[in-house]
This record gives C-alpha cells, structure tokens and sequence, in this order.
C-alpha cells in the first residue's frame, strides 16, 4: 500500500474528482465489462468522452496524479493519465505504471493519451514488447502503433522482428495487439509493408491460430492499402 503525506488542497481536489465520477457513473457499462472480462478494484462505467471532460476541469498535477492511480479504480487511473505532467514524466515510473496494466481498455488509453506521448516513447515501445510480462508487451504493441511516425528503420524492424518471435503466442490480446500495430507500420511505405508481406507469407497455412489472426488481419490492411 502506497503512503502519502497530508495535504487538505489535493484531498478536496480528490474528493471533487471523486464525486465527478459517481455523478457520471454508468452500471450497465460496468456490468458489461465486468462480463467480459475486465476487471478493476472498482468500476463505475464512465464512458471515456466523460472521463476526457472532467480530466479539463483540474491543472496538471503529479502529486495529484499519482493519488488517483493509487486508487486502482479505472476512472481515477485513466484520469491520473490525463492529469500527469507529460514532460518530466521519469521512464522509471513510465515503466512501473505499465507494469501494473492488466485491462485492456487501460492498456488502449494508456497507449493513446499518454505512453505515446511521453519524449522517450520510442525507447519505451521497444523495452515494453521485449518484456516477458504479457501484459507489458501488449502495450508495447499499442504504442508501437501510435508512435510508427517517430520510429526509425531500425527500430521499426526490431518490432516487426519481436512480433514475429511472439507471434505464435495462444494470448488473443497480445496477437491482436501485434496485428494492429504490423498493420499500422504498414502504412509507412512500400519497403515496409513489403518487408511485412513476406515475414507473415507462411502464416496462412500455419497451425498457431495467432498466426493465422495476424496474416489476416495484415493482408486485409495491405490489400486496402494497395502499397506494394
């Protein structure tokens, strides 16, 4: 259990954010998460467009930040994401916080509002799908999809070279992860997607069904595309 010092100004501020949150609650949200398997110390089903909106209502704030993610709620975690300072944001803490997703709607928010915009996010994407934490390398896919634009060619192919060593993984989530983010580096260009394109050829006919999602999925990507 994490401890923090007093401070009456951030415990009002908590207790508004708080009371914003079971003002937007939402039980049958939550109860359809709960059915499909995502699981939280406590969900109120706020939809993320509300979450964005009470997010604008305080300054950005670690202290603060770090307060709501203690919480484990997904409400308040989503939020601290949003409130977090992004600039001195340390990659130490960066790495502890991925480390403690196991939700993948936390893992897709994550990624999206704030991993892929940390300044060392690149570096961060390659660390997280090197891991042999399951749930690490799923968000390590996610921001690799994010973040394609900012990734040179050697970092490129060493996450296309990582997915092809997990790609036989029986872990729906992580093979669905890897599809999305070989999909999106195919959208880089031609020498990409053809590189792509010959990795994944044999994965038609392969017996890992992961293989199969992912030769589907990327080739339905290329065939729209039409790069090559």
């Amino acid at each position: 259990m994490e401890l923090f010092l007093s401070n009456d100004n951030i415990e009002r501020q908590i207790k508004d954010i708080k009371q914003n949150i079971v003002l937007s609650m939402n039980g049958i949200v939550s109860e359809q998460m709960n059915k499909s398997g995502i699981f939280y110390k406590k969900n109120y089903g706020v939809s993320i467009p509300r979450i964005l909106e009470i997010s604008k209502l305080y300054k950005p704030d670690h202290n603060i930040a770090e307060r709501l993610w203690a919480m484990r709620i997904r409400e308040t975690m989503m939020l601290a994401l949003l409130i977090e300072p992004i600039e001195n944001f340390a990659y130490r803490l960066a790495k502890k916080r991925i480390g403690e997703i196991e939700q993948l709607d936390l893992a897709e928010f994550s990624s999206m509002y704030f991993f892929s915009k940390l300044p060392y996010s690149n570096e961060l994407c390659l660390e997280c799908v090197f891991s042999d934490h399951v749930w690490t390398q799923i968000t390590g896919f996610m921001i690799g999809a994010r973040i394609k634009d900012i990734l040179n060619e050697k970092e490129i192919i060493s996450l296309i070279d990582r997915a092809m060593d997990l790609s036989t993984t029986t872990e729906y989530q992580l093979h669905k992860s890897i599809s999305t983010c070989l999909s999106r580096l195919c959208r880089i260009d031609k020498h990409i997607a053809q590189i792509i394109s010959v990795k994944i050829k044999n994965f038609k006919t392969a017996e890992s069904a992961g293989q199969q999602y992912i030769h589907e999925t990327v080739t339905q990507e290329i065939n729209f595309l039409n790069p090559i």
